[in-house]
């Protein structure tokens, strides 16, 4: 079971610090005998095998003891985003909350306290009940249509994390800074589980905090601490970025950045000011990670997310199902082990082969490079644009500081091009159709210009492409 991991570290590694920040250590000791004492409050409530619990807390010691306790009563995490009016009421019979917390609509009919500041809500209405429960229940991230909820099996969390440890080799003389969100993928199972199940610290910010760091808080955690590793977003690197550019970072090593794609000139930016490469992690909720950037070497191409994590293989497919050749684009397909695969997982998981719905190709070193969602591309008179091409142009004008490319229906052509940008303070943007038309073919650069204070983007930092294709340029 996954928790077994956990409880393998405490053995292994006892009054060794677990949980860092804001001047205090909970060794590995004093965490596991936290998480017993919530399990046996859970369990006089009536939480039993098969049950689901959601848990809306924040990435600090309360979400980590809660997600093991619920683990150990043999009931599965159903992991929400704590944010006020994030979504909807969750659909288990039990709540993890913070204290005194209004949650308007959930049906509370009683409650009680397995850890400090966490109330235990038994909530009205059905009961979710699995057998086996899963090991965690995540929400899709809807940026390309309605959020569902998807299952992972111990078996296939447990694979994960293995895989992961595999290529980065971190240890108990790391510390992970947890900046990416615990109800997410990228900092449940590269942040949180990495620590649990390899020793190292794991640096999160003081329970009392707000649910989201500062970008000035951000960093001095990660300085203060002294952080060997970070599991970000690109939200995160512009935060950063954007902070106090006296941080001192130099024992970063690994910072990882998953959820979107990072735009090469953001990695380019956060490496120049604070020494630390920037790695690229791709994967999907469904199907867990599937490459990273492990190389020693940097790739001449900084879009490069890397090769296959052991154990999976990936195959890019033409419209027509045939693999492309080499340095073409297609669809990834991914083929990790059946354990691995949720039962509803996009495309043909009994033929273990699963369509993402991403496109991508490979460079001369067998590395992947993620081209864009499929979905996304724009069809001009039969020719297809990818938006991340524009964009990447565009984002190479030293007034952008980021851009997004989206279809406009057109009469005769199908559709076009439209550009929605961010400038920096001051500019106007009055030669970025020059700008493009030097670097792009004339049906390429983007029919229109719209300009935002901001692009609408998701809790992970995930572009929300439908928003703006719902703006009229």
């Amino acid at each position: 079971m996954l928790g077994d991991l956990f409880k393998r570290t405490v053995a292994c590694s006892g009054e060794r610090p677990a949980l860092i920040g804001g001047g205090r250590r909970v060794s590995w000791r004093a965490l596991d005998a936290r998480v017993d004492q919530a399990v046996e409050v859970m369990r006089d409530a009536g939480v039993m095998d098969g049950d689901l619990v959601a848990l809306a807390l924040p990435g600090d010691e309360r979400f980590v003891a809660a997600h093991l306790a619920t683990l150990a009563c043999g009931a599965a995490s159903l992991l929400l985003d704590p944010s006020p009016g994030s979504g909807p009421p969750p659909s288990s019979h039990w709540l993890l909350a913070p204290d005194r917390e209004d949650r308007a609509g959930v049906g509370i009919s009683e409650a009680v306290e397995p850890i400090e500041g966490v109330s235990l809500v038994r909530r009205d209405g059905s009961r979710p009940r699995f057998a086996p429960a899963p090991a965690i229940v995540q929400r899709t991230s809807g940026t390309t249509g309605a959020a569902r909820e998807i299952a992972r099996s111990h078996a296939a969390c447990i694979a994960e994390v293995r895989r992961f440890l595999s290529v980065t080799a971190l240890g108990p003389s790391d510390v992970i800074g947890a900046l990416a969100p615990f109800h997410h993928s990228h900092g449940l199972f590269h942040g949180l589980w990495a620590a649990l199940a390899s020793g190292a610290a794991l640096a999160m910010p003081e329970a009392s905090g707000p649910v989201a760091l500062t970008r000035d808080a951000q960093l001095r955690l990660l300085q203060a601490e002294g952080c060997t590793v970070a599991a970000v977003t690109p939200y995160h690197l512009e935060a950063m970025l954007a902070g106090d550019q006296r941080a001192d970072l130099s024992r970063l090593r690994w910072c990882l950045s998953a959820g979107a794609p990072a735009a090469p000139d953001l990695a380019a930016r956060f490496e120049r000011r604070f020494g630390a490469r920037v790695r690229q992690l791709y994967g999907c909720t469904e199907l867990g990670a599937i490459a990273v950037d492990a190389d020693p070497a940097a790739a001449d191409d900084p879009r490069v997310v890397g090769r296959p994590l052991p154990g999976i293989r990936i195959e890019l497919r033409g419209e027509d199902g045939a693999t492309v050749s080499d340095g073409e684009v297609g669809e990834i397909f991914v083929d990790a082990p059946a354990s691995d695969a949720p039962d509803d997982a996009p495309g043909d998981v009994s033929a273990r082969w699963v369509g993402t719905g991403d496109l991508g190709r490979l460079d001369a070193a067998g590395r992947l490079i993620v081209a864009g969602r499929a979905a996304d591309l724009i069809v001009i008179a039969g020719r297809k644009i990818f938006p991340e091409e524009v964009e990447h142009a565009l984002e190479q004008h030293d007034a952008v500081v980021e851009a997004a490319v989206v279809p406009r229906t057109h009469p005769r052509l199908g559709q076009v091009p439209v550009a929605h940008v961010v400038l920096r303070p001051g500019e106007t943007g009055e030669d970025l159709r020059a700008h493009c038309l030097a670097r792009l073919a004339s049906w390429k650069t983007p029919q229109a210009f719209v300009f935002h204070p901001a692009l609408p983007r998701g809790p992970s930092g995930k572009l929300l492409r439908r928003a703006l294709s719902d703006r009229p340029a």
